[in-house]
């Protein structure tokens, strides 16, 4: 005898039972599908007949109508002593005849009005000849009774007198054209005049000559001023050794309030040196002025005195303002590279986003500690504060700081980032460079991008790998 088969076991037997039930359940369904099939093609075969009988009984109608239609045809060609048998393009052109017809009796009865009435202008213009030539006889006689030549040379006459009065009305408006310029002139020499008396008022000086010497003066005194202020610039530049050891002391002792404070204190005696500056610098001027009355009288050894005290307070004035000046650039420079130092890592790495959104026209992000306000660093340095920034680089410094909040709150978790939309006032270049920034989020975290625009679509799924498309229907 042959082995006997092995019984199967439970699984297999589990397994055989799923595939059977799938079996039958995909025949119910298609059985399912037949007959609601076939009941939708019942349901169109009976909408088509009764399309059939609906469009049967129109053309019976239609037909109806059209009998009615030619009759009615026939008694109207009938009612205006026409053929019955004429078509209706016959009936037409039978009528454009009787129009044109119409229209040339018209024509005729107009040329004739328009004859009647040309022969009545003509014996009124032979009137009127006649009337000018009694009231001008030498024409008249000129013409030898010719009634056309008598009112073409008294025609000529006219346009004669009309050439004359026209040029003498041109002369008139010429006339008074130089009367207003005459006038305007006269009104620029008058003030001239006394603007020229106020300069001579206000130079105190008596004649042209005087008030030359006056305004050489007053020019050599702001090339002195100008002079004076570049060799006050130059004092202020570079740092001795002994403000760098002051600089370096400074930022080992003290924190940002101390530096703040300083900064405050060396602001107010910078201000009061510069308002004592200004108060000497008036009294120099003073002094100068006494100096000149003074040598014309021949006190010249006192004033060279006074002079010299002047001298000496101003270098003295000048050696602290150049200490103060230093002291203001070293408290600021320290107070920006504690605020560096000391930034949150949520502004350090906003600061390094926004650099990548904006394609590294933007350094870093500021936010002054104790100030409600943000700004940005360009790379050479200068300040933009956000009030005055476009709307897309506004957005892009939102964008920077939402995504460096978002890793801030998931540091313990990677938690997916959800976003709606949030490129759609960039142009092309600050849209790549969101999905570069998009990019390097993806590695870390899951996003979900909503969007309706197909450009920023295609180039999601063109920029960042891995990228999967989801549509949502309406």
């Amino acid at each position: 005898r042959g082995a006997a088969p092995v019984a199967a076991g439970p699984a297999e037997l589990l397994a055989r039972l799923r595939a059977a039930i799938d079996a039958r359940q995909d025949e119910l369904r298609a059985q399912a599908s037949l007959a609601a099939r076939r009941g939708e093609l019942a349901r169109a075969h009976d909408r088509l007949r009764a399309q059939e009988q609906t469009a049967g009984a129109a053309a019976e109608i239609a037909a109806q109508a059209a009998d009615a239609v030619a009759a009615g045809w026939r008694d109207w060609l009938t009612e205006r002593t026409l053929p019955p048998a004429l078509s209706p393009e016959a009936a037409m052109e039978t009528l454009d005849l009787a129009e044109q017809a119409q229209l040339r009796v018209q024509a005729r009865d107009r040329a004739a009005d328009k004859a009647a009435r040309l022969r009545s202008g003509i014996a009124e213009f032979e009137r009127s000849v006649d009337a000018l030539a009694d009231a001008c006889p030498e024409p008249a006689f000129r013409a030898g009774g010719d009634a056309v030549a008598a009112l073409r040379l008294l025609q000529a006459e006219a346009d004669r007198q009309a050439a004359v009065r026209a040029e003498r009305e041109e002369l008139q408006k010429k006339q008074g054209e130089v009367a207003i310029r005459r006038s305007r002139l006269d009104a620029a020499l008058s003030e001239l005049t006394a603007r020229q008396e106020t300069w001579f008022a206000a130079g105190k000086a008596d004649g042209e000559l005087a008030w030359l010497n006056a305004l050489e003066r007053s020019e050599r005194s702001a090339e002195i001023e100008q002079e004076l202020f570049r060799l006050n610039a130059l004092l202020g530049a570079g740092l001795s050794e002994t403000d760098q050891a002051r600089l370096e002391s400074w930022y080992d002792d003290m924190d940002e309030a101390a530096l703040t404070g300083k900064l405050a204190d060396a602001q107010r005696e910078w201000t009061q040196a510069e308002q004592a500056r200004a108060g000497l610098l008036e009294q120099l001027g003073r002094k100068r002025q006494r100096l000149e009355q003074l040598l014309r009288d021949g006190d010249r050894q006192r004033l060279i005195g006074e002079r010299e005290q002047t001298a000496a307070a101003l270098e003295e004035l000048i050696d602290r303002y150049a200490v103060l000046s230093i002291g203001l650039t070293m408290i600021k420079r320290t107070k920006r590279i504690m605020e560096e130092q000391r930034q949150p890592g949520v502004l350090r790495e906003a600061s390094r986003l926004m650099g990548l959104l904006s394609e590294g026209r933007y350094k870093r992000i500021s936010m002054p500690e104790g100030e409600r306000r943000i700004a940005l660093e360009t790379q050479d340095g200068r300040i933009v504060e956000s009030g005055f920034l476009s709307r897309g680089t506004a957005e892009q410094l939102y964008l920077a700081m939402r995504f460096a909040l978002a890793d801030e709150a998931a540091a313990a978790h990677s938690l997916p980032l959800l976003l709606d939309d949030p490129f759609v006032n960039f142009d092309y270049g600050r849209l790549q460079a969101a999905a570069g920034v998009l990019k390097e989020l993806a590695e870390r975290r899951q996003i979900v991008f909503f969007t309706c625009h197909a450009h920023t679509k295609d180039l999601l799924l063109e920029r960042v790998p891995g990228a999967r498309l989801v549509r949502l229907s309406g």
